[in-house]
């Protein structure tokens, strides 16, 4: 009983939409601070992987392939 209740909170939180809280584009690598972490392309946090960083914007791949884009507020 104890790993259902496991599982469905790690459901839970791949579920959960990441936080998108900076990008720094211009010279050299883009990357983006998600969930508190610096992410470069091609790289994955919490379940989700860096895809495109362009103008603010970052588009994230999940592990089904569907795509999630996030822009920074201004």
């Amino acid at each position: 009983m104890i790993s259902d209740t496991h599982h469905a909170a790690a459901q839970h939180s791949q579920t959960q939409n990441p936080v998108l809280s900076g990008v720094v584009e211009g010279l050299g690598e883009p990357y983006a601070v998600i969930d508190g972490m610096i992410v470069g392309l091609g790289e994955e946090v919490n379940g989700v992987t860096l895809a495109e960083i362009t103008n603010g914007t970052v588009k994230l791949r999940r592990a089904d392939g569907s795509v999630l884009t996030l822009s920074v507020r201004r």
